[in-house]
Parts: C-alpha cells; structure tokens; sequence
C-alpha cells in the first residue's frame, strides 16, 4: 500500500486509480472532521454511496481501494468536491449557533450581500428541490445552502469540473438556469419572508458563474462567485488554520490540467519562477517581519505569473532551487517549508509529462502566510 502525508502530519493508505487520481483508503481521511462528536454524521452516510469510478482501479489499487468500506466511494477521492464541501461546512452545521452567524456574517460581507437577519442562520448540504420544470421529486441537489431570515443562499461546488449543461425537460439550460428558474418561479412561494436571494459558484477561480444583479419589486437575486480558497482563509471558520492546510494538501495531490503552454512561455515561466522562488527561500525571519502589504503583493503578482505548465527537463532546476535551501521559519507558524515540499511532491509525481510548475491556489496560500508572518508580533 502507499502511504502520502496527509494535511495534519499524519500517515495515510493511498491508492491510485489508472489515470492518476489519488484516493484514500478511508474515507475519513479525506475528510474534516474536527469537532463532530458523533462520526459519521448523516450528511456524510448520505454521501457513502458506491462509485461507478470504482472500475478505474485496478489489481492491486482496486483492492486498497476498498479495503475499509468493501466497495469505493467518491469522498474517497481528493478530486472530490464534495469532500471539501463537507470539510467546510460540515463542521459549521454541528458548531455552536454563535460560530456559524459569523462566519456567515464574514462570507456575506465577502461576496458583497447584505446579511439582513438577527437570527441564527441555518446551514444545510445535500437537499433537493421540486423540479422547476415539472414539480417531480428528485431536482436539483443543492450543494450548500445558507438560510436566515431575510437571505437564501444556494450554493454550487466545483472542484475540477465544469458547470452541467443539457438540463432541464428540454435539455437546453445550465445548473444556473435551473436553480435560477427554481427562485424565479417558486422562491417567494416556498420563502415568503425572504427578499434577497443568492446563487453562489464556488470553484478554484471564479469561472464557474458571471457575477450580476437583477431586481424585481418582491424579491432581489444575487448571482455571486468565490474560490476555495477565499472561504478556508475566513477568519471566522472555526476551523480557518486546518483548513487552508486541507486546501493546500487537496490542490498538490489534484492531477490539474492546463493547456500546454509554448516554449517561449515555459522558458520564460521557469526564469520567472526560479527568480521569485529564490527571494522567497532566502527571506530571513527579521526580512519577513518587516514585510509591507506592497511587498506581499507585488511577490503574488510575480508568483501568478509564473503559474505556467513546464517541461520535465526544467523540473529539476526549480526542485534543486527548492531543496538546497533551508527556510528558517518557525514550523508552528504556518509550515511554509511543508507547502514548498509539496510542490516539489507534485512535481516529483508528474516526472515525464507536462505538468503546473506551482497552481495559483497554493501560491495564494504560500503568500497568505507569508503575510501572516509579516504581521505576527512574535517573529
């Protein structure tokens, strides 16, 4: 069996399906699950049902894979986007009242929607509703779901794939058309109290939806966008410091693909990154803590830029720039050294074949904490 290193340090059984996806031989260990007392909650045995991937693993991997459950399940897979939707919300749900108001109160705030509301919002996973087009059971499943007393949020999670097209009766709407004719038609019906409705697309780049704003005189609808990233980096999630490490151990394991890039941006790409990855490296803690805000952000922008797919004779230049040096942080504040390990693990993992040299999520979480050390008064 193979072993990876999993977001908190511990040792975990992995398996690997023929195309390369990473999947853990227990569930729970892609999953979470700090804080819920009693394990397995139902919106996670709603969630244990057996995979048609399961045929994608093979002789020796096919056995690891369901060695714990007896059959595979996709939460086992960390290109499941239902996985991090838990690990996000779940705890939230059998947290206490006053925890999940603020973190709800910080997410509003963050995609720019009023909270309107005094009492404790209600956060549900999983939930279908009446079809819009015939009223049958079994609709769209909503992914997430915030409710209070004048807002409804209905959430939509991707991980790596695209928004469903081809839905509806006639085949000829998006998951946002459906959700979208679901409010339209029976939303103030269903919620009469509520005013302001919200459609969220929640991916790694806010690809997924086109943000607008549309009005009526009974009711508003919010169309909003945000990443993983901007959620786990919420202050106010209980769980904010797991998480971003969670977000960090899903996206170097993620197989992430990106169109091939020409020989003068792989060229330019790996120059680019070697110069930023360099300054990073060698940052002192006395430099880091006098980091200004114009700094953090200018070493984002570089690091974005150089967010390229790369050949693999290139890899072991930016895999020796890496592992040559010794960054000097304290581990407790952040494990920048465990981030770059992990590049340098993907990297590792793709020999041969073009692959993302560093992906834009973890570059963000590189230079959060990096800009967490900046401001903490102990460095």
């Amino acid at each position: 069996m193979e072993f990876i290193e999993k977001w908190d340090g511990k040792k975990v059984g992995v398996a690997r399906s023929k195309g390369g996806v990473v999947a853990t031989v227990d569930y729970k260990d892609n999953l979470v699950a700090s804080g819920i007392r009693l394990w397995p909650p139902p919106e996670i045995v709603q969630k244990l049902y057996k995979s048609n991937q399961q045929r994608h693993f093979a002789d020796e991997n096919g056995n690891e894979v369901t060695r714990h459950l007896g059959y595979y399940s996709d939460l086992q897979s960390l290109h499941s986007e239902d996985a991090i939707t838990w690990s996000i919300f779940g705890p939230l749900i059998y947290s206490s009242a006053h925890k999940r108001k603020a973190f709800v109160e910080e997410l509003f705030d963050k995609i720019n929607v009023p909270f309107n509301g005094s009492a404790e919002p209600c956060i549900w996973l999983w939930r279908r509703y009446p079809h819009p087009d015939s009223l049958v059971s079994g609709g769209p499943e909503i992914d997430f779901a915030i409710q209070t007393d004048k807002t409804l949020l209905l959430g939509e999670a991707k991980w790596l794939s695209k928004e469903g097209r081809s839905q509806g009766k006639d085949k000829n709407k998006t998951q946002f058309d459906i959700r979208k004719d679901f409010i339209t038609k029976y939303g103030q019906k269903m919620y009469p109290q509520v005013s302001s409705f919200v459609i969220l697309g929640l991916d790694l780049d806010q690809s997924l939806f086109q943000e607008r704003e549309e009005e009526s005189d009974d009711f508003d609808l919010h169309q909003k966008s945000a990443t993983w990233s901007d959620l786990c980096h919420l202050a106010n999630h209980p769980l904010q410091k797991e998480l971003i490490d969670y977000l960090c151990w899903k996206l170097a394991y993620s197989r992430i693909r990106e169109p091939a890039p020409t020989p003068e941006e792989q060229q330019k790409a790996i120059r680019n990154f070697l110069l930023v990855a360099e300054k990073i490296i060698n940052l002192s803690p006395d430099e880091v803590s006098v980091f200004s805000p114009a700094e953090v952000g200018e070493l984002l922008s570089e690091l974005k830029k150089s967010c390229l797919p790369v050949s693999h004779h290139e890899h072991k230049s930016a895999v020796e720039c890496i592992e040559k040096k010794e960054i000097l942080f304290d581990a407790n504040l952040y494990k920048i050294r465990h981030l770059l390990a992990f590049l340098c693990q993907n990297i590792r993992q793709n020999e041969g074949k073009n692959c993302l040299l560093m992906n834009s999520g973890l570059i963000k979480d590189i230079i959060s904490r990096l800009s967490y050390l900046s401001r903490c008064e102990e460095c």
